[in-house]
């Protein structure tokens, strides 16, 4: 029912407009007659043709072309041609005209003409004007409305093209790193190689053919940081410090994709010391619809040099703020050190 209202919106609100109108009028009517003239259908007729001679075309066309006087002038002497057309045309006898044929008025009541015509052709005139107003206010509402509407279906496709720009600057980013992971596999010649091979196309299938979804399920997106975790150990000599815990129920839920990634990355770009020992600790908890991620690693020669964690942070954050407002504490810590991420993010949106 409510689906309904909003997809016909406009058509009942005029529709809800000209019965209201419709049944003061003829209440009005009986009132002062105490019967139903013909008359009265046809003026209405002639109001609906006022009201959207000026609703379709004067407001659009005119007013809101900033043709203040020309509006003034064209809507000036319509009222008055309506005004004319009613009174001498079609007039509605009025509830005087019937008290000055009574008896018991006596002779009193016989000589008054009832109230000047001045004042009956004003109270028209009036009408005609209250139903141009509401015209006016109908249109500028609508268009208003409309206004409102566009501005947040572009700002709703603003924040799409901005994620998925984010998005593919992730995938190349992701891929470079990973051909670089290989690609010290096979100058060492090692046996691990194909492996590796193997688990990046894994990774990628992922990457090209689930994350254009708005949500994909987190045991997916785990099993990917796992299999990234895999790909990067294997061109790692000492690896004993490199380590991933995932804890916590987590079949049910769903996450934003590559929400977590980007840490993950930079963790294994920076987490190389300047003795070449590396330290990275993951940790994954999930309790209560809430996600609990934690990241550690050792501060490299490069990270030092640098400001930031450089484009993926940055990324990340921003997806963040765009796709879970006010529903995520994140908290960056570092020392000479080490490098820490705490995030807390809300799963059920």
């Amino acid at each position: 029912m409510w689906k309904f209202i909003k997809s016909n919106e406009v058509v009942l609100r005029h529709v809800l407009i000209w019965l209201i109108f419709s049944l003061a009028s003829i209440m009005q009517l009986y009132y002062v007659t105490e019967s139903i003239s013909y008359r009265i259908f046809i003026r209405i007729g002639f109001n609906i043709i006022l009201y959207y001679i000026n609703y379709l075309f004067l407001v659009p066309y005119i007013l809101m072309n900033k043709r203040w006087l020309s509006y003034i002038v064209i809507i000036l002497f319509i009222c008055f041609a309506f005004t004319f057309l009613f009174e001498k045309i079609f007039p509605i006898p009025r509830r005087f005209e019937s008290l000055m044929k009574a008896e018991q008025f006596g002779v009193l009541m016989k000589d008054w003409k009832g109230p000047p015509k001045i004042l009956t052709h004003s109270i028209t005139f009036i009408m005609n004007m209250l139903l141009i107003f509401i015209g006016v206010s109908n249109r500028i509402f609508e268009e208003w409305n409309q206004t409102e509407k566009r501005k947040k279906e572009a700002e709703k496709q603003k924040v799409v093209d901005k994620l998925e720009f984010l998005k593919h600057q992730i995938n190349p980013h992701f891929l470079f790193n990973s051909l670089n992971s290989i690609y010290s596999l096979t100058v060492k010649k090692s046996d691990k190689a194909p492996e590796a091979i193997i688990t990046l196309s894994d990774l990628m299938r992922y990457m090209l053919y689930q994350t254009d979804s708005e949500f994909v399920p987190l045991e997916k997106e785990l099993d990917y940081i796992r299999n990234y975790f895999e790909l990067q150990k294997l061109r790692i000599a000492n690896n004993e410090n490199v380590k991933l815990k995932i804890e916590g129920e987590y079949s049910s839920y769903k996450i934003k994709p590559l929400m977590l990634i980007s840490f993950v990355e930079n963790a294994f770009k920076y987490g190389t010391n300047n003795a070449g020992e590396t330290k990275i600790d993951v940790r994954v908890y999930i309790e209560k619809e809430r996600l609990f991620f934690f990241c550690e690693n050792n501060i490299g020669v490069l990270d030092q040099k640098q400001e930031s964690y450089g484009i993926g942070l940055k990324n990340t954050r921003e997806r963040l703020d765009l796709l879970y407002p006010k529903q995520y504490d994140l908290k960056v810590q570092s020392d000479k050190k080490t490098y820490q991420i705490e995030l807390i993010l809300n799963l059920k949106l």
